[in-house]
């Protein structure tokens, strides 16, 4: 049997894999574009699945959520820890981590797929970018959106995953308002097109504001 320290390894190990090898993969599709505005949807579509991809990882983590619940529970029992103590020390752990492999994500996808070359443009120097050129401040903000949209994910996931006692409802409702927020990010459905009755959606949708941000 091997060792839960090893046992980490191996999942830490896995992890950083799986974002170089999406990296990898996203960076060339786009690989290559022209350099004007028939490539503009292409560019889009670059930010959009950089977005996605952040925000399907954090939702793998219910199930290990409710594993590790039994054990919180008890040293609450206990009175040695609140659960608030153990989801904050979880989240702060998660950070270090998190920055490690969407920087390695970032680093390959943004160069890959040969955006702007410079470290002001990939490293958030200039924060205004105007959506209607492709050069400059184009994708000014896409490091510091990609790292904010998996933290907020992170914890969006996690508070689903506290509010049920049982992991498939948590799934289900996790599943369903991902789908919501991935549909109305701005992308697949422009604005204009939306449902009148949904289009509030976009304006409390993380993803849309990272989206259209960063574009």
């Amino acid at each position: 049997m091997s060792s839960p320290s090893l046992s980490a390894k191996h999942a830490l190990l896995s992890i950083y894999s799986s974002f170089l090898i999406m990296s990898v993969i996203i960076g060339t599709v786009f690989a290559r574009l022209p350099e004007n505005t028939s490539a503009f949807y292409s560019r889009g579509g670059i930010l959009f699945l950089g977005v996605l991809f952040t925000a399907l990882i954090p939702l793998a983590e219910i199930p290990t959520l409710y594993g590790q619940r039994p054990i919180v529970l008890r040293h609450k029992k206990s009175a040695m820890y609140h659960p608030f103590i153990e989801a904050f020390a979880m989240t702060i752990a998660d950070i270090p981590i998190t920055l490690v492999t969407l920087t390695i994500y970032c680093i390959v996808l943004y160069f890959v797929v040969g955006l702007q070359a410079s470290a002001s443009q990939f490293l958030c120097i200039t924060f205004i970018c105007p959506l209607s050129t492709l050069t400059n401040s184009f994708y000014s903000v896409f490091y510091l959106f990609i790292i904010t949209m998996s933290l907020v994910m992170k914890a969006y996931f996690r508070t689903i995953a506290s509010a049920f006692s049982d992991p498939a409802p948590a799934q289900a409702v996790a599943g369903v308002t991902l789908l919501l927020l991935v549909l109305y990010t701005g992308y697949q459905i422009p604005v204009p097109e939306m449902i009148g009755a949904l289009r509030w959606i976009i304006y409390i949708n993380v993803r849309s504001l990272s989206f259209i941000v960063a574009s």
